[in-house]
């Protein structure tokens, strides 16, 4: 694992999809600067994790399941993913999902 470094810390929850939303046909992730989830890729939804009062966490989340774990596989080095942390250019998803998760959850 080669961590990143963003450009000036924000505290984010331990969910690589949490607050973004998706830009074409999972090729793209934009900050959305809420709370919204780009694992959700037919509509724009907000994180169903919060809606039943949990704080958002990938581990936990109802989308992290074995059915889905192909297509998140497969978005790892393909997609990119722009956290305004990150400025600009963004990182692959797969940077991003290493760096979120290895992080403290947003309190």
């Amino acid at each position: 694992m080669n961590l990143v470094t963003p450009i000036y810390q924000r505290a984010r929850h331990r969910c690589p999809f949490y607050g973004f939303r998706f830009l074409g046909d999972l090729e793209n992730f934009e900050d959305s600067g809420g709370n919204q989830c780009a694992a959700v890729s037919e509509v724009r939804s907000s994180c169903q994790m919060e809606w039943r009062g949990e704080p958002p966490n990938w581990s936990e989340c109802p989308f992290n399941q074995p059915k889905n774990q192909k297509r998140f596989e497969n978005i790892k080095d393909s997609s990119r993913i722009f956290p305004k942390e990150f400025g600009p250019e963004g990182l692959s998803f797969g940077q991003w999902l290493d760096y979120v998760m290895s992080q403290e959850d947003a309190k």
